[in-house]
């Protein structure tokens, strides 16, 4: 890849991480992108300028990068989300991404998991929205699959079968998620050494189920 074709790339990581999404960029970079983010001032210019900088996407930064940008932009781009999300699942992902397990309120998180399945539900939002609902009802479960701590993947997964008529199917599948060991309050020690319990997976699952039975 050209040199100045890394530096833009670059320059679209470190632009991104200015509005919140939390992507690996030189940090030698972020003086350069808080000056361009000020400039184009509307979060959605720079979103757009994120996409720009990548140019034709083709590694699997770029491509994650433009990715995640359509997505933060909305339904308006789901052909675009689609088109990049599809082309960066078919790689080996972005090798910079984090990739150690770390733990947030008691779960144990993969790096490498949880960027794939942020994708893969990326991808899965722009099929619902396009009105493929048997496609993103998969790609929701692939993303459960790789994150079986996020009932948001579930829920979404039974949504769309409450869309194509399947309600009763929708509720059989959240019930049987109760089986799934996240379902089980987790107790933690918090950073001040309190003892906690991660209790929002039964939450949000019974919240939905609850909806579905009224």
């Amino acid at each position: 890849m050209p040199n100045g074709t890394i530096r833009q790339t670059e320059l679209a990581a470190a632009l991104f991480h200015m509005i919140g999404g939390t992507v690996p960029h030189p940090y030698e970079r972020e003086a350069e992108a808080r000056t361009l983010a000020e400039q184009l001032g509307d979060r959605s210019k720079i979103l757009h300028k994120v996409v720009e900088l990548c140019g034709t996407p083709t590694t699997p930064k770029q491509l994650f990068l433009v990715t995640r940008a359509y997505s933060f932009l909305g339904n308006r781009y789901a052909k675009e989300t689609e088109k990049a999300a599809t082309a960066y699942l078919a790689t080996a992902g972005w090798q910079e991404l984090p990739h150690r397990t770390v733990y947030e309120e008691g779960i144990p998180v993969n790096g490498a998991a949880a960027g794939r399945a942020c994708i893969v539900s990326d991808l899965a939002a722009a099929e619902e929205h396009l009105g493929k609902l048997e496609a993103a009802i998969s790609h929701y479960l692939e993303a459960y699959r790789l994150e079986p701590y996020r009932a948001m993947y579930a829920i979404k997964a039974a949504d769309g079968m409450v869309k194509m008529g399947r309600k009763e199917e929708a509720l059989t599948f959240l019930r049987q998620q109760k089986e799934n060991r996240y379902y089980t309050p987790v107790k933690y020690r918090d950073a001040q050494g309190q003892w906690r319990h991660n209790d929002t997976f039964r939450e949000l699952l019974n919240a939905q189920i609850l909806k579905f039975e009224s």
